[in-house]
């Protein structure tokens, strides 16, 4: 899976017409759902969770690496979008 993985991240960098790092974070989003979909498949439509972060008064919840890769996605695009628009607003 890793090699497949590997390749498709590579292709992609090569052939799309895609900013490298939104073409990373979309793959991180994909390969977390992905990820989270084969676990709902073969374990009885359960995810396995098995990270929880405690500190001090703050619990967060239970979560995977899936999980961790759909949100740094999420936070890689939110923050390319953000460094776009303030790029923008600084040239007019």
């Amino acid at each position: 899976m890793a090699v497949g993985v590997i390749f498709a991240i590579t292709w992609a960098l090569l052939r799309w017409k895609v900013n490298p790092t939104k073409a990373i974070a979309i793959y991180f989003i994909a390969l977390g759902g992905a990820s989270n979909l084969l676990d709902r498949l073969f374990r009885d439509g359960h995810v396995v969770d098995y990270l929880a972060l405690n500190l001090s008064s703050l619990h967060t919840g239970v979560f995977n690496i899936a999980d961790i890769a759909i949100m740094a996605g999420a936070g890689f695009l939110l923050l390319e979008e953000l460094l776009k628009s303030r790029i923008r607003s600084s040239k007019a």
